[in-house]
This record gives structure tokens, C-alpha cells and sequence, in this order.
């Protein structure tokens, strides 16, 4: 089978196994059955695209099987998986394990970026007059330099956060002290 008869096998294999678990459950024999055929056709997809739908429909199940109070905590826990696993594939602007100085580095290399993309528009600008091809390319570079400035003030927001949540647990731990001191001190009375 060729490169795009693989592909669209493995597209074909993935949606199938989508309709298997709706239709009998992620538990299901047509279910296995229907995974074992993505891995027939190509191993690595079905690591990368089929067993994370069928981990997922396994894990409602399970939260569906939670009493009802244990339910949020569990569906909790599930979206920060998914987060994790998007970390992992590099598609998330930050990770939550960067720290404070991390994000700050990877603010200032697309800074920098976006210094260099500006500059090199200047370039095109020039090249724009003597032809109309780079009149896209100016408009391709500043769109990437203007997503390059989202992604720095996203991040920015992510620092102002857990800057936010770092004075948020100093002050209730001083009130908490304060609280525990006037408690002595009227014990002590």
C-alpha cells in the first residue's frame, strides 16, 4: 500500500474506531477489534491518534461510574491530562512546569524574533516595489510577527498569574499567622 493509501487507511481505521465506541462502548469486543485493525495498518498512528481517543472514551466511562460529588474532581483531573498530553506534543505556548524565568527567556528569544521578522518586513517593502510577489510575503511576515506578540503577552498573563496566586497564599498565610497570634494571646488572657 502506498504512502497515501496508508494515510487514508489509517484516517479510515481511526474514524471507524470512533463509530465503534459510540455505537457499543470503549470496553466493547468491537472496540478492541476496531483498535487492533488502526495497529494492523500502522503502529505508530495508531500510539499517536487511536489509543488517546480510546483511553479518553474509557475514562468517561469510568467518571460516568463515579458518584456524582466525586464526578468534578475526576472530570478535573481528566482535562488537565489532556492539557499535559497537548504539553507533550509541543502545541501549547507554555508549560505549566515552566517556571516564572523560563517564560521570561521565552519572551525575550521571541522578542527577538519578532525584532528580526519587523526588520526583514523592511526588506520586502523595498522588494515590493519592484515586484508584487512580496507584497504577500510582507503580509505572510507580519502576520507570524503578530502571532509571535500574542504568544509573548499570553505568556506574560501566565506570569502576572502565578505572580497573582504566589501574593494570594503569602497573605493567607499571613492572616493565618495573625489569626493563630491573637488566639494565643486571648488563650493567654
Amino acid at each position: 500500500m502506498g504512502l497515501l493509501g496508508n494515510a487514508w487507511a489509517s484516517g479510515a481505521a481511526k474514524a471507524t474506531l470512533q463509530n465503534v465506541i459510540k455505537k457499543f462502548g470503549p470496553n466493547s469486543d468491537e472496540a478492541k477489534a476496531a483498535y487492533d485493525e488502526c495497529v494492523k495498518i500502522d503502529k505508530k498512528f495508531a500510539e499517536e491518534n487511536c489509543k488517546p481517543i480510546l483511553e479518553k472514551a474509557l475514562e468517561k466511562e469510568r467518571i460516568a461510574e463515579l458518584p456524582e460529588e466525586q464526578r468534578d474532581a475526576a472530570k478535573a483531573e481528566g482535562q488537565i491530562k489532556d492539557i499535559e498530553r497537548e504539553m507533550d506534543k509541543g502545541k501549547l505556548i507554555f508549560n505549566t512546569k515552566d517556571n516564572i524565568e523560563d517564560l521570561c527567556n521565552k519572551n525575550m528569544f521571541s522578542l527577538m524574533d519578532v525584532q528580526m521578522q519587523e526588520a526583514g518586513s523592511a526588506w520586502s517593502k523595498l522588494g515590493s516595489i519592484l515586484s508584487m510577489d512580496s507584497g504577500t510575503q510582507l503580509m505572510a511576515a507580519m502576520l507570524k510577527a503578530n502571532s509571535d506578540e500574542n504568544k509573548i503577552m499570553i505568556r506574560q498573563n501566565e506570569i502576572i498569574i502565578r505572580l497573582l496566586k504566589q501574593i494570594h497564599r503569602q497573605n493567607l498565610l499571613i492572616s493565618r499567622n495573625s489569626s493563630q497570634a491573637e488566639a494565643d494571646h486571648e488563650d493567654a488572657i
